[in-house]
């Protein structure tokens, strides 16, 4: 019978080290959490890791170093990066040296499954996996921001409606509605933004990539939300 694969966590955050645990062993692998690069280093279990996901920025030793660190002394174990900053200057430094993937945060389970299946398997992924990977958690986070704007507008909208003609309840009602659309309209640049990066693509392909749990993609702030088309401010 084959071993479980044992995974390696190194973040400094406690809540992203417990929650990436707990999904890799709902997946079937075992798991050990680390609040350093250094403990890990210390660690007297460290051959016995089949991948390690470290974040990249944490205080002292970065995840970088961490891997740099490794393969210095001989335990080249595959190790993916994750970030909540992404820099393309380490993007291409993590290629190089071998890293098997670089995520973007926040990441989805299985952009995180295809890369430990990968680590688990020796091989890295390839820029357009992981390219595809990131896309579809920017897509999901996209949708549920929209998810998010789309109750806020109908509360606003609903305000507006019962609200008489210059109170300040209707003032209110104008100012919520005016923050939500503007907070569309960033979710429409954060989209653009990242097309950009990756070269390819339009916000429209980015909100088809996934789909919520009614089976609707992230809604375009200029088609309304849940059904309820945009009306003027007056």
């Amino acid at each position: 019978m084959s071993q479980t694969p044992l995974i390696a966590i190194v973040d400094d955050d406690e809540s992203i080290r417990d929650t990436t645990s707990d999904l890799l062993v709902a997946a079937g692998y075992a798991a050990a959490t680390f609040a350093s690069p250094e403990s890990l280093l210390e660690s007297k279990r460290l051959a016995e890791f089949s991948c390690v996901i470290s974040d990249v920025r944490m205080p002292g030793m970065s995840g970088p170093e961490l891997y740099s660190r490794m393969v210095a002394s001989g335990s080249s174990i595959p190790t993916i990066l994750v970030t909540a900053y992404p820099d393309e200057h380490v993007r291409a430094w993590a290629i190089n040296a071998g890293i098997i993937c670089y995520l973007r945060k926040p990441f989805t389970a299985e952009a995180l499954f295809a890369g430990v299946d990968s680590a688990v398997q020796g091989r890295p992924m390839s820029a357009s996996q992981q390219a595809a990977e990131e896309m579809k958690a920017v897509g999901r986070f996209a949708n549920d921001l929209n998810n998010v704007l789309g109750g806020i507008i109908a509360y606003g909208e609903m305000l507006l409606d019962e609200a008489p003609e210059n109170t300040p309840q209707r003032r209110h009602a104008q100012n919520v509605l005016t923050a939500a659309m503007r907070g569309g309209d960033a979710v429409e640049q954060f989209l653009a933004y990242i097309c950009g990066q990756h070269g390819a693509g339009t916000p429209t392909d980015v909100r088809r990539t996934v789909a919520g749990d009614s089976g609707k993609v992230g809604v375009d702030p200029g088609e309304g939300y849940y059904g309820y088309p945009p009306k003027r401010l007056n």
